[in-house]
C-alpha cells in the first residue's frame, strides 16, 4: 500500500484527535462529521460522496463539523538543505440551533459546548503531529501553533448547492498552523 503524503497524515491525525474525545463524539455523531476522504474504504457501510456536504445530513438534528486546509496560502521556504512548509488547517462547525448553549437530556448542546469540546480535543495536537513520519523520516512536523482567529461565519457552499439559506452558517471553531521540515536531498527528502 502506498504511503500517505504528509498533508493527508496531518488531516487524519486531526480527525483522530477529535474522535478520541468522548465530549466531541457525544455532540457530533459520526454521520455529521464531514470528512473529505473516501470513508467507504474505511467502512463499507458508508457510501463515498464526492461532495461530502451533499449527503443526507440534516443540520437541524445535530451539529456538523469539518476540517479544511487553507485560510491562508501555504507558506513554503526553500534553502539549500531543506524545504519548510507551513499549512493552516481550519475546523468549521454548523449548528441548526443557534443558541449558545442549552440542555438536552443530560448533555449541554449548542455553540459554546461544541467549541469547548473541540478546544479540549485539540489540546495535545502538537504531540500527536510530532509522532507522524513520512518516507522513513520520523517527526517531519517541527512546530504547531494555534492561529489567532476571530469568530467568523463563512463558507457559502451550501447556499450555492441550492440548500436552504438557514444552512449558510458555518463558523470557524479552531484554526492551527502545522510547520513541516523536509531535507532537500536523500531518501526522505522532497526530491525523487
Amino acid at each position: 500500500m502506498a504511503e500517505k503524503d504528509p498533508l493527508s497524515q496531518v488531516y487524519d491525525a486531526m480527525w483522530a484527535l477529535l474522535e478520541a474525545s468522548e465530549d466531541f463524539c457525544a455532540l457530533v455523531p459520526k454521520p455529521y462529521r464531514i470528512k473529505y476522504v473516501d470513508d467507504a474504504t474505511v467502512d463499507p457501510a458508508i457510501p463515498a460522496y464526492r461532495f461530502p456536504e451533499q449527503s443526507t445530513r440534516k443540520p437541524d438534528e445535530y451539529p456538523q463539523v469539518k476540517i479544511e486546509p487553507g485560510g491562508a496560502p501555504a507558506d513554503m521556504y526553500c534553502t539549500s538543505d531543506a524545504t519548510r512548509v507551513n499549512e493552516r488547517f481550519n475546523i468549521w462547525a454548523i449548528t441548526g440551533d443557534r443558541r449558545l448553549y442549552y440542555l438536552q437530556g443530560d448533555i449541554y448542546q449548542g455553540i459554546l459546548p461544541l467549541q469547548w469540546a473541540i478546544l479540549r480535543a485539540m489540546m495535545g495536537w502538537e504531540d500527536s503531529m510530532k509522532l507522524l513520519s513520512w518516507n522513513g523520516r520520523a517527526c517531519f512536523v517541527t512546530h504547531c501553533s494555534v492561529s489567532d482567529r476571530q469568530m467568523r461565519i463563512g463558507s457559502p457552499r451550501l447556499k450555492e448547492q441550492a440548500q436552504p439559506a438557514k444552512d449558510d452558517g458555518w463558523w470557524l471553531a479552531w484554526q492551527g498552523d502545522v510547520h513541516m521540515w523536509f531535507p532537500s536531498e536523500g531518501d526522505n527528502g522532497l526530491k525523487e
